[in-house]
């Protein structure tokens, strides 16, 4: 089995995964991918559209099993965890949560307090104010009595990240966290993200299609190529011109940002590799 890359010298991943393979019936989605996400780290993922990010997320859940490898949470194999405490430890963020039901933000929030309960038990005052402190820190305290379906998009995905707060998880799986925020609240979550990190030793997988979010925010990236690992490191060593544009498919020039040094990508609007190939393999074709 491949050692999946390393999540930081002299430190015990929070959660690991090697050799990862997973296929739906004959398609292949992914194929040796592994990685581990350190205490406080925030690792992000990013690739095209069906490079396989969802599903590695949904791997590290526990929502699917993978044909070979393993996920590994704490050191303990992610099978092995029951239910209940691996709620505890692990929580993740969906692309698009959905709920049978017209709960109110603050049940919603509550919802992540439920591992921690006794059996038949009931939300206590140290519960509600966890639940209250996270929904206030994402900006919808005010809207707790109102009910989910009646929010934003961009409100309703706070409400959800509060939910997964409120687990007090060790681990953090959030797929797709800025689909429908605007520019302040992308960067908000992450700011709140990137403190639990620090504050509390929280580790992050974040799946991101912003490569300018993942670079300012994520201290290690995982880019995925049609289900493999093309590259894993920091965002100065994967963000490379020629890296990007074979991966996307889209010539891209990367900049240092002149404040942080960071990398900024930047598209520059003419077709990528392949289809310039596809282009010229049809005139050849039409001129015969």
């Amino acid at each position: 089995m491949t050692a999946p890359p390393a999540a930081g010298a002299g430190t015990s991943p929070a959660i690991e995964a090697a050799d990862l393979a997973f296929a739906f019936g004959a398609r292949e989605v992914l194929a040796g991918v592994g990685l581990a996400v350190a205490p406080g780290e925030l690792v992000g993922v990013v690739g095209p559209n069906g490079s396989g990010k969802s599903t590695l997320v949904r791997l590290l859940a526990g929502l699917a099993v993978p044909r070979t490898g393993e996920v590994r949470l704490e050191g303990r194999p992610l099978a092995a965890w029951p239910r209940r405490e691996r709620a505890c430890r692990l929580a993740l963020v969906p692309q698009d949560p959905r709920l049978d039901f017209a709960f109110t933000v603050l049940e919603v929030a509550l919802m992540g307090r439920a591992p921690h309960l006794a059996s038949l038990g009931f939300a206590g005052a140290r519960d509600l104010a966890i639940a209250r402190e996270a929904l206030a820190r994402l900006e919808v305290g005010h809207l707790e009595h109102r009910s989910v379906d009646a929010l934003s998009g961009g409100e309703r995905q706070r409400v959800f990240l509060a939910r997964a707060l409120a687990q007090e998880p060790a681990v953090l799986l959030l797929d797709e966290p800025t689909t429908h925020l605007d520019l302040r609240h992308q960067t908000g979550l992450h700011d709140l993200v990137r403190a639990r990190c620090a504050e509390r030793g929280l580790a992050v997988v974040s799946v991101l299609h912003d490569l300018n979010l993942a670079a300012a925010f994520c201290d290690r990236v995982l880019v995925l190529e049609r289900g493999r690992a093309a590259a894993v490191g920091t965002p100065a060593e994967v963000f490379r011109p020629d890296l990007l544009a074979r991966v996307f498919d889209a010539p891209v020039h990367v900049e240092r940002h002149p404040l942080t040094g960071l990398p900024v990508v930047l598209p520059r609007g003419t077709p990528g590799p392949r289809a310039v190939r596809a282009s010229g393999s049809s005139g050849s074709a039409s001129g015969r």
